[in-house]
């Protein structure tokens, strides 16, 4: 990305311990920035977490939760039931106030958008987490509508779907990066959405602590599409974020 925007960053000393994935992206660099580059620490900008939701009292996001809507219950209680998105959310926007995680972006905007409902999963014999193409694309359309410039989706299927490509589309059209999961199946290519990265978004693998794509993580497959990978974790190094 220095070479794409065309700087070239100083060099900061690493937070370490459990914030390694911060180092590993080079977060202290782009916040403090270089020369003419005055950093960026996500101000005035907005991410949409289309996901399970968010803890809505948690001291890490108090003040920078906006516009927020449950597209399963069809009003704006957010409230995270599992987890996933606050932790999501943490690794992304978390404050920079000395407790806990410090987010990528800790100054940006969270909107959280709950699209999944627990649900009978008739293959494992168990309760599980999903969300349907049509709450998920619709959440997709609301984050570009309602001021989101970056649109999160954690989220993944094996099954194509015309829809999520319309609604990749719109958001481009409207200058809305929307950044996307590859996927945990070890597969050879991305699942969907991701897979769209071949014409809208950016899809995102797993790497571990040692910059090395994981065992777990789908990877770019062999057709040329917009593809990177950042900290995912692995069980002896995981992602130390936010949690309910």
């Amino acid at each position: 990305f220095e070479k794409l925007l065309g700087f070239d960053l100083i060099s900061r000393p690493d937070f370490g311990g459990n914030l390694w994935n911060l180092d590993n992206i080079g977060a202290r660099e782009v916040w403090m920035g270089t020369g003419s580059f005055g950093g960026s620490t996500g101000s005035g900008t907005t991410i949409a977490i289309i996901d399970t939701g968010i803890d809505t009292d948690h001291s890490e996001f108090s003040g920078r939760i906006v516009s927020p809507w449950d597209f399963v219950d069809n009003n704006s209680d957010v409230e995270d039931d599992m987890g996933h998105g606050t932790h999501v959310a943490g690794t992304a926007a978390a404050a920079n106030n000395n407790i806990g995680v410090t987010g990528v972006a800790y100054d940006s905007n969270i909107m959280p958008l709950d699209v999944f409902q627990r649900q009978w999963n008739s293959q494992l014999r168990q309760w599980d987490w999903g969300a349907s193409t049509t709450n998920t694309t619709a959440a997709i359309r609301y984050a570009v509508d309602n001021g989101a410039d970056v649109i999160n989706l954690s989220l993944g299927s094996s099954h194509p779907d015309t829809r999520f490509m319309s609604a990749l589309q719109y958001a481009e059209q409207n200058n809305v990066v929307c950044v996307m999961a590859s996927g945990n199946g070890s597969g050879s290519s991305p699942a969907y959405p991701a897979r769209y990265a071949t014409d809208y978004g950016v899809a995102v693998g797993a790497d571990n602590i040692y910059k090395t794509i994981t065992s777990y993580s789908d990877q770019a497959g062999n057709r040329t599409l917009t593809y990177v990978t950042a900290p995912g974790g692995t069980n002896s190094h995981g992602i130390y974020s936010a949690w309910l």
